[in-house]
């Protein structure tokens, strides 16, 4: 595993996501992707242009690709400390982040 997956990896870690889900290392796949695209608008369509490469890579399809997503983003909420969720994310309220959500925040603290 490259130095940059690792960190991406060990952030969400920390937000309580659980590295034995694949949802996880989705996630982890999906900022390394978007890291490494010349194109800054990469993020703005994160079905096409990001969750469509990870579907290719697990033989599955986009929807299975969110689904996965929100399952280990769902567990992260459910399993973090609200207090973590909220300074790490900046919520005032108790809110659970959406994928996109996470990702935009990850991309942002790495």
């Amino acid at each position: 595993m490259g130095k940059e997956m690792r960190k991406i990896i060990d952030e969400l870690i920390f937000i309580g996501y659980n590295i034995k889900h694949i949802g996880t290392l989705m996630m982890a796949e999906c900022i390394k992707i978007i890291i490494s695209s010349p194109n800054i608008d990469i993020i703005n369509d994160l079905e096409n242009n990001v969750y469509s490469i990870i579907a290719e890579k697990y033989k599955t399809n986009i929807k299975a690709v969110k689904g996965n997503l929100v399952n280990a983003t769902n567990y992260m909420y459910n399993m973090s400390d609200f207090s973590r969720i909220q300074e790490y994310f900046g919520f005032y309220e108790d809110t659970k982040p959406t994928p996109k959500v996470v990702i935009n925040t990850v991309l942002r603290k790495i």
